[in-house]
Formats: structure tokens, C-alpha cells, sequence
């Protein structure tokens, strides 16, 4: 994305839980497009909550299970983020 362009508007975003089954139904590679496009625009703006959100949507679709090891390492480090952020 130009960086002449605006930022866009986020717009409100779906549970993940009711996203998953409508994402289920359709064509992978749109799906794949639009993982992509939402974190590439997400990492491009600085928008860590973005990015978090469609990651876990890829990671929910993917069906590959996580490392408990990362997994932990991450919610640590989450948990971490969010109380400095309060």
C-alpha cells in the first residue's frame, strides 16, 4: 500500500467464533487473500490487535496445532502487553 493512501477505517470486527464457519464455506485462496491483505495491512498501519485477530483466524482455519511451548510463550507475553497497556 502507497503510503500516500489514509489509513483505512477498521470496521467492526465479527466474533471470531461466528467467522470461522462462514470463512469455512468459502474458496481457500479467497480466504488465503484475505488473511493476507488483513495482516499485511494490520502490520503496515502498527495495528498489533489486527494483526493478533487474523492470526488467530489463520491459525483456526490451518487445523496444525500450535507448540504448547510458544502458545505459552505468547500468552505470557500477551498477558504481559496488556497489563502495561491498562
Amino acid at each position: 500500500m502507497p503510503e500516500s493512501q489514509t489509513k483505512p477505517t477498521i470496521p467492526e470486527r465479527a466474533p471470531i467464533d461466528t467467522l470461522l464457519p462462514y470463512l469455512r464455506t468459502c474458496p481457500e485462496s479467497n480466504v488465503k487473500e484475505l488473511i493476507a491483505r488483513n495482516l499485511a495491512t494490520g502490520v503496515f498501519h502498527g495495528e498489533p490487535e489486527e494483526v493478533l485477530y487474523w492470526a488467530t483466524i489463520h491459525g483456526a482455519l490451518s487445523d496444525r496445532p500450535i507448540r504448547t511451548a510458544l502458545l505459552s510463550e505468547v500468552l505470557d507475553h500477551l498477558g504481559r502487553m496488556a497489563i502495561n497497556n491498562s
